[in-house]
């Protein structure tokens, strides 16, 4: 093999190695964040705070937005007090309107009512057409009790 054919040669190993690599740093963080392909697109905005009567723990309602096509979903998450909000869905909750997604316009914001009932309960109710995608009925301690308002 001639000198040019072999730097060729190396030329293209190397970028077919650097490429290897850029996939293999991406497929890392995919698997670290649930192999969503959406997650390197999710933003949380929070939207509102209610702390549990002693302050030991709060419920962090927040929009959840996953790119211009997918819009918001409204998340819940119960965290200890000084807990920051990670950067993911919420540990409790997701939810969205029965026609599809909220979108930018109205906010995202889905029309929930929450309270807490003691330090180790807390109420979540929701008018029917808010649809609750992914729900949890404990976390970190507290009991979450979901139904319509009443």
């Amino acid at each position: 093999m001639g000198m040019g054919k072999r730097r060729k040669l190396a030329v293209e190993l190397t970028a077919i190695a650097a490429s290897f690599g850029a996939v293999s740093i991406l497929g890392l963080q995919a698997l670290r964040r649930g192999c969503d392909p959406q997650a390197f697109l999710c933003e949380n905005d929070s939207v509102r705070e209610f702390p549990s009567p002693n302050r030991s723990k709060r419920l962090v309602l927040f929009l959840r937005g996953c790119g211009a096509t997918t819009g918001y979903t409204t998340d819940g998450s119960i965290l200890d007090a000084n807990e920051r909000l990670p950067d993911e869905s919420g540990n409790t909750f997701t939810a969205h309107g029965a026609h599809g997604p909220a979108t930018a316009t109205d906010g995202g914001r889905a029309d929930l009512t929450v309270a807490w009932k003691g330090n180790s309960e807390v109420w979540i109710e929701y008018p029917p057409e808010v649809l609750m995608m992914r729900t949890k009925f404990e976390v970190a301690g507290v009991r979450i009790v979901y139904g319509p308002p009443r």
